[in-house]
């Protein structure tokens, strides 16, 4: 069974950390800083043997180098499609590959998914067969947020489609470990957007209280993304309406991005 547990960095940025239950190896996720890490794996007693990194972008890369002089051995793992070399990459990642890890959790798997930049992947690990009823979990970078989605920098609004499409195929119990908390702004664009849509207005209550006591957001759950989520919505009778893109999803897609 896969453990995540996270710290904050900066403003709105979360690190993940990926134990397993049977030893003391640890995988962190776009380490943006190190020094609360340290403290966290220090305190914890964990050996750190991986360092997953989802894209480039500084506040998920520029605490590569502390962790790497405090932990030599440790694979640093990015997509091979950067156009922005990663510090100290030493595995590179393609789509499909399997990634196994000395903590006992089973494999996980690399999606690549351009659009916010052009080598954007991210991480997934699914249940063993026998344990079907277990969540799935993603580590979605700047790909996916809380009824949002990361912004196109590099890649075109097609790269992007095609890629949320991937998630959204995903099984609908999958928790999604996205690397900002940007939930609440992207739950008032959405209200605006479909301004009948009940869930959207549900989950927006209900946002604002965690926001109001400082409770996180995370994980999202995939299912509740695909019903208040406008970019996973495409297929929608109300957003197509809207759009007059009756049966067209890219062009309800493309339709919502313009309205940014």
């Amino acid at each position: 069974m896969i453990n995540v547990n996270y710290v904050r960095a900066f403003q709105d940025n979360y690190i993940y950390i990926i134990t397993g239950p049977f030893n003391n190896y640890a995988i962190v996720v776009d380490p943006g800083e190190s020094s609360s890490l340290i403290d966290y794996l220090t305190q914890k007693q964990l050996q750190l043997w991986g360092i997953f990194i989802t894209h480039h972008h500084h506040d998920h890369t520029d605490g590569i180098q502390k962790l790497k002089q405090r932990w030599p051995e440790v694979k640093i793992m990015a997509g091979t499609k950067e156009k922005v070399k990663i510090p100290y990459q030493n595995v590179f990642l393609n789509e499909n590959d399997l990634i196994e890890t000395p903590l006992q959790i089973g494999p996980l798997s690399v999606l690549h998914v351009p659009g916010h930049t052009l080598g954007h992947i991210v991480y997934y690990w699914h249940a063993e067969a026998e344990e079907q009823k277990t969540a799935g979990h993603l580590f979605s970078g700047d790909l996916l947020f809380g009824a949002s989605c990361g912004n196109i920098f590099e890649g075109t609004p097609e790269q992007m489609f095609t890629s949320l499409q991937k998630i959204r195929n995903l099984p609908p119990n999958t928790k999604i470990w996205c690397a900002h908390e940007y939930t609440l702004e992207g739950l008032v664009f959405a209200s605006k957007v479909e301004p009948n849509n009940l869930q959207i207005a549900n989950r927006l209550i209900e946002t604002k209280k965690k926001y109001s006591e400082q409770e996180p957001t995370i994980p999202l759950i995939l299912e509740i993304e695909r019903e208040t989520n406008p970019y996973l919505r495409w297929d929608s009778p109300s957003l197509q309406k809207k759009f007059n893109v009756k049966e067209n999803d890219l062009e309800c897609f493309l339709r919502l991005n313009e309205l940014e």
